[in-house]
């Protein structure tokens, strides 16, 4: 099965699952626009995500068709996520840090 045909399955690598067990948000928010960003034909085979969080603890999520190239945005109200930024790999429905590409 694909992720165009079952959205609410997005299969993650290893170290990616291991490091956001307990932050299922933010791969429930990556998961939830793949149904607008997958009819785009590049964007099936790639993606960038970045979440970026802000000194006043908003954040904000972008995904991407190329770095620089945003296909949609969402601003987060509040979050305790440990880093200031972090980017995955969407590649071919796999969610991914970049270091496992």
């Amino acid at each position: 099965m694909s992720v165009a045909q079952d959205l609410t399955v997005v299969p993650v690598r290893l170290g990616l699952w291991f490091w956001l067990r307990l932050r299922t948000w933010l791969l429930d928010a990556i998961a939830s626009y793949q149904p607008q960003i997958l009819k785009d034909p590049t964007l099936q085979q790639f993606q960038h995500c970045k979440l970026t969080i802000h000194p006043d603890q908003k954040a904000t999520l972008v995904c991407e068709r190329d770095l620089d190239d945003v296909v949609v945005t969402q601003e987060i109200a509040y979050t305790d996520f440990a880093l200031r930024s972090i980017r995955f790999y969407l590649v071919q429905g796999v969610l991914m840090l970049t270091s496992e590409y």
